[in-house]
């Protein structure tokens, strides 16, 4: 298709659901209506005309309790006679008795006499559902104690209920119901695809890189000098201090020098070289880009590389996805220790207001 005739028909498509009107009281419940009808004249139709007299009591299942159960030809004639008492109040619509409730009318006999019976039913359910309006649908209708949306409802939940023991039935005379036969006939979905280690890496790279940054941003300048003891970092000073190892960690995974040159103490910036809270905020967000565009450049060949590494452990040969993964946890401390300096300042953290 050429791309004039996909821009046309998306155009279309977007022209014709900004057609669709909203959604009503009564098109949410007919919805709901349609749902269950199918999934019960599904299972009614699928049931052998020989097995409409079917009840579990004729299995002899020992220790069963299934003496004066209904037989699927009346599970289905219940449901139909139930939808009639249910949803008549809403129409108004005069019913003989028989129709109203119990297992129906004794006159349908076979499976060609009752189908008829439940699909009309539902026919009355429809028909109910679009009376309901936001201004009637708390009211009583009649000398019903149930709002008219409750009646619309219960005629839904009652069907399924039955169609739960319908199903057994089905199941006991072998029979997979029309519902699993359709997922079955559904072809697997698709396996998503396997993420590359890079992409992983770079996700939780990410993950903790832009939490750091939300806390840079949010955080009052007039209290980025806060420390909780004398010989600690403040605020900027640990945003300063996790920039400053990520650029070093970049640098060695890189095999050169990138990011600023922070001088003698090369894990800790000096204040004065950042003293607005913008600067700060620059230089972390840089960081974190940087770190990712690295990841995203070497990919899982990058990240099998070799090298010589190690801080408080001695110098190892490490992987260099071992060094990606010292960058993040060590993100991810500061992290916690920032949240801390938030709650001694009476502040919520970005993360704890969603």
């Amino acid at each position: 298709m050429k791309p004039m005739r996909i821009v046309f028909l998306f155009a279309a498509l977007i022209n014709a659901w900004g057609q669709q009107p909203a959604p009503t009281k009564a098109s949410a419940v007919d919805r709901e209506i349609s749902a269950v009808e199918k999934q019960i004249v599904d299972l009614a139709e699928a049931m052998p005309e020989d097995k409409f007299d079917f009840s579990p009591a004729s299995l002899n299942i020992p220790g069963n309790s299934y003496q004066d159960v209904r037989t699927f030809a009346q599970q289905v004639k219940h449901v139909g006679a139930s939808n009639y008492a249910i949803w008549w109040p809403l129409t108004g619509d005069k019913f003989p008795d028989e129709f109203l409730g119990g297992n129906g009318p004794e006159s349908l006999k076979t499976k060609a006499e009752i189908l008829p019976f439940l699909k009309d039913s539902f026919a009355l359910g429809h028909k109910a559902a679009a009376t309901l309006t936001i201004q009637n649908m708390l009211e009583n209708p009649g000398h019903s104690k149930s709002t008219r949306l409750r009646l619309a409802i219960f005629g839904v939940e009652h069907a399924f209920d039955h169609y739960g023991q319908m199903v057994e039935y089905l199941r006991m005379n072998g029979i997979v119901p029309p519902a699993t036969r359709e997922r079955q006939a559904q072809p697997p979905p698709e396996p998503p695809p396997v993420r590359s280690r890079a992409e992983e890496t770079l996700e939780w790279w990410n993950h903790i890189g832009n939490k750091l940054i939300a806390l840079a941003q949010d955080f009052p300048e007039d209290k980025y000098d806060f420390k909780l003891q004398k010989d600690e970092r403040t605020f900027a000073e640990n945003l300063l201090h996790v920039a400053a190892v990520d650029y070093d960690l970049i640098s060695r995974v890189s095999g050169s020098s990138i990011g600023p040159d922070f001088g003698k103490d090369k894990h800790n910036p000096p204040r004065d070289s950042y003293k607005t809270k913008a600067e700060v905020v620059k230089l972390i967000t840089q960081a974190v880009m940087d770190g990712a565009a690295a990841i995203a450049k070497e990919g899982d060949t990058g990240l099998d590389r070799t090298q010589q590494f190690g801080w408080e452990t001695g110098r190892h040969v490490v992987h260099n996805s071992y060094i990606w993964m010292t960058g993040i946890e060590h993100s991810t401390e500061h992290f916690g220790q920032l949240v801390v300096y938030y709650r001694a300042n009476n502040l919520v953290p970005p993360e704890s207001r969603r």
